[in-house]
């Protein structure tokens, strides 16, 4: 009840020319920002009381849209793909704002997720980079979130043709 009307704010941000339609032909309206905006609005962000529960809605809002990956079926796995493509900004965003607030549960299961998308993207070696920054954090974190951080090495080094890599 105290969040201001979304649509009137985009329409006023629309209308000032601060938000672009995008060009996206998939039926799903979306917007874009310049990247102006975008830096003033993650300035406004970084000192907001609010920046703690917004950035965890983001993450939320991204494991929800990396969920159809895993139980996507064949026939369900293209559309799925295409979704994400439109997302990885967000995943990129969430997965480092996860590894930077050593979150290493939620970064690994995000990562976990998309690892179908990733892979099938040739983002293997941006996954590595997450997978490195993760493990040292994860000394402390359960042992289920640890066996999920060394499948998803194992598969990245697999993807990547590191046998070694796989079997250690």
């Amino acid at each position: 009840p105290d969040e201001p009307e979304v649509l009137d704010a985009l329409a006023t941000l629309l209308d000032a020319s601060l938000l672009t339609e995008s060009g996206d032909t998939t039926g799903e309206p979306r917007l874009d920002m310049l990247e102006t905006v975008k830096a003033y609005a993650a300035d406004k962000l970084a000192v907001s009381p609010d920046r703690p529960v917004t950035e965890r809605r983001h993450i939320d809002w991204v494991l929800e849209q990396a969920t159809p990956l895993l139980p996507a079926r064949v026939t369900e796995l293209p559309k799925a793909i295409d979704r994400m493509d439109r997302e990885r900004a967000n995943l990129r965003v969430a997965v480092q704002r996860a590894i930077d607030s050593a979150d290493v549960e939620t970064a690994t299961l995000l990562i976990w997720k998309a690892h179908t998308y990733l892979t099938r993207r040739d983002a293997e070696q941006e996954v590595q980079i997450w997978l490195d920054q993760l493990v040292p954090q994860a000394a402390d974190s359960p042992a289920g979130v640890r066996a999920r951080l060394t499948i998803l090495r194992a598969l990245m080094a697999g993807a990547s043709g590191d046998a070694p890599e796989v079997r250690s």
